[in-house]
């Protein structure tokens, strides 16, 4: 069976992409606790980041199943 990728997309890329979306939200956290963000750009913000973290999770899944090995 062909071994295929979510639009070409490696594992490790998808990773590297995740763990920059947790820096950020961890980023985010950090300046919402020192007052630089406010709650309106706060909210908005995590929002954005908690879509695109969830979108590369369901990415990660559909890579993982294509390129399992077939039992």
């Amino acid at each position: 069976a062909p071994r295929l990728l979510v639009m070409d997309e490696p594992l490790a890329s998808l990773d590297a992409e995740r763990d920059r979306v947790l820096a950020e939200a961890a980023e985010l956290a950090r300046q919402k606790a020192a007052g630089e963000v406010g709650p309106v750009s706060y909210a908005r913000r995590r929002r954005e980041l908690a879509v695109w973290l969830a979108s590369l999770l369901k990415e990660r899944d559909e890579v993982t199943k294509v390129t399992a090995p077939a039992d």
